[in-house]
């Protein structure tokens, strides 16, 4: 019914919508002599939860491409710049650059691949209008579409050092005003266009300051680096030249700079970035977003409003889960003898034939979009131990949005021993229950085997209403025991270091010392690699150094 109605409304939109062409996003220079116009064909309407793929639906008016690339389809008038004038110039070439941004997950007919008659994904455009004459600041100009039906009229003023230009990049986070180095670039790809190409000619930079409009700082832009350059060990990795940018790049260097405010850099001829800031807590933003992003992935407890903007149930938790109760078992088969790293189906029967029961674990990391754990979900943990130790003065308690605020530990080190303690209550269980003998297990977490992601009507599902199939947590190995190992260990020196004590008691220092004994007395003489590839020494030796 929601794709009829939508399909309904899309059809309405299509013939009676406010332009009946792509919709015009904005017009702005990407420097004195190229004019940047940018469309959008429309969106995706995407299916939400209890919904299907086939409940989206794509509201799309196509630009007329052939057309936008016709120099006649544009004129640009200026009643102060005479080389325009109220008659008005035409550019004198259209490049352009377009690519999908919005896709629906449709599959309306194979042959091989999707085939769908329905539209299925949205385009945006960027046109390049290289004109006859730069423009001039303080001028103003109006853009109009004479070859280009529905769309409006476009009047703006120049000015290189307020307008921004999508050539010029910056750190958008900002700087610190301590940093050792900071740099913005001057690089952009215009499809068929190629590479921006400034010219030899000397240009200066500046950092306008965004509270008084005035120079803070000057400096000579440089060629970092040249379009054929490589960066791939293939050219034909990103042909032509094996590089990503596709663009020449200059440098604008202002390290020299320390001044706390917000700027914006401007580059002569060609334009501003967007603003940023230099300040001392300027990084606090990303820590903030990794810190709400890493609690988003926690399974099995509830995710509140309080710490993030994304709450749901607890999944995956047996006993509070409804309906997954039973659902999660321990497979004795461990992770070494994978035959890949993912769900491995000629296993099958053998993961099935070594479960042994039950289990209660819970508290693993979820995995992109389907909630499942890997080995390498352990290197979580490892980076934040360690950027916890390379400044422990800087970190606090009560300092990050987290549930575990206030209770006399490190906010960091509360997200760095969030999987450690889903190993720990693993290792416990798997001993209690005689399940194993003091190893590690959870190299995988998963039930891709025994069912699919979505509802039994192909109909999307959150985490907590995943509760059909079974789940299997891999069997105890030595990769795992001595990741676990070396994690505990390093967890009970920064403890001891910082004079700490786990809220929970759980003695680290013993934890490291058991696991790393039973992981030297399990390890076979031919281990070799971990079916992800990474080769066995690293791990034992990541145990031993910790």
């Amino acid at each position: 019914m929601k794709r009829l109605i939508l399909s309904v409304v899309g059809a309405l939109y299509a013939i009676f919508g406010s332009a009946q062409s792509s919709e015009l996003v904005g017009v702005a220079p990407l420097t004195s002599t190229i004019l940047l116009v940018h469309f959008d064909d429309g969106y995706v309407d995407h299916h939400g939860q209890g919904e299907t793929s086939d409940d989206d639906v794509a509201f799309v008016n196509e630009l007329d491409v052939d057309a936008a690339q016709v120099p006649t389809s544009y004129t640009i008038s200026s009643t102060d710049d005479p080389n325009y004038g109220a008659a008005g110039a035409s550019p004198t070439v259209v490049q352009r650059k377009s690519k999908p941004t919005d896709f629906a997950e449709l599959c309306q007919a194979w042959g091989p691949g999707c085939i769908n008659t329905d539209p299925d994904h949205a385009l945006e455009h960027f046109l390049y209008l290289n004109l006859p004459e730069p423009l001039v600041n303080g001028a103003s100009y109006t853009i109009r579409f004479p070859g280009l039906a529905g769309q409006d009229d476009v009047t703006w003023t120049h000015s290189d050092r307020r307008l921004r230009s999508e050539a010029v990049h910056v750190n958008q986070i900002g700087y610190a005003p301590d940093a050792g180095e900071k740099f913005g670039y001057v690089y952009h790809w215009m499809g068929d266009g190629g590479s921006l190409q400034l010219g030899a000619a000397a240009r200066e930079f500046h950092l306008i300051d965004e509270a008084t409009d005035g120079v803070a700082f000057t400096g000579a832009l440089l060629l970092r680096k040249a379009v054929d350059n490589q960066e791939f060990a293939y050219p034909s990795q990103s042909p032509p030249n094996g590089n990503l940018l596709g663009a020449a790049a200059w440098e604008c260097d202002f390290s020299s700079f320390a001044t706390a405010g917000a700027y914006r850099l401007c580059v002569d001829g060609v334009g501003c970035s967007y603003p940023f800031d230099i300040a001392d807590d300027v990084y606090r933003t990303p820590v903030d977003a990794l810190v709400e992003g890493m609690y988003q992935q926690r399974s099995g407890i509830e995710l509140e409003a309080a710490y993030t903007s994304q709450p749901r149930p607890a999944p995956h938790r047996p006993g509070v889960t409804p309906g997954f109760a039973g659902r999660l078992k321990y497979s004795t088969l461990p992770y070494t003898e994978y035959e890949e790293s993912d769900a491995p189906a000629d296993q099958r029967d053998a993961i099935d034939a070594a479960i042994v029961g039950d289990l209660d674990a819970w508290g693993w990391y979820q995995d992109a979009g389907d909630w499942d754990g890997y080995y390498r979900h352990t290197d979580v943990p490892t980076q934040l131990l360690w950027l916890y130790e390379m400044g422990a003065d800087k970190w606090g308690d009560d300092q990050l949005r987290l549930p575990e605020a206030g209770n006399g530990l490190p906010d960091l080190l509360d997200e760095a021993l969030w999987l450690p303690r889903f190993l720990h209550r693993l290792r416990a269980e798997l001993t209690a229950k005689n399940y194993g003998t003091g190893g590690v297990g959870g190299g995988r977490v998963f039930p891709d085997l025994w069912g699919g992601d979505k509802g039994p009507n192909d109909e999307l599902r959150g985490s907590w209403e995943d509760n059909d199939r079974q789940w299997v947590v891999s069997g105890e190995d030595p990769y795992m025991t001595y990741k676990y190992a070396g994690l505990a260990a390093h967890i009970a020196v920064l403890l001891a270091r910082q004079q700490l004590t786990d809220p929970a008691g759980v003695d680290w220092r013993a934890e490291a010392l058991s696991a790393y004994a039973w992981a030297v007395n399990n390890s076979a003489p031919d281990e070799d690699y971990l079916p992800g590839g990474e080769p066995f020494s690293h791990v034992r030796l990541y145990a031993a150094a910790n």
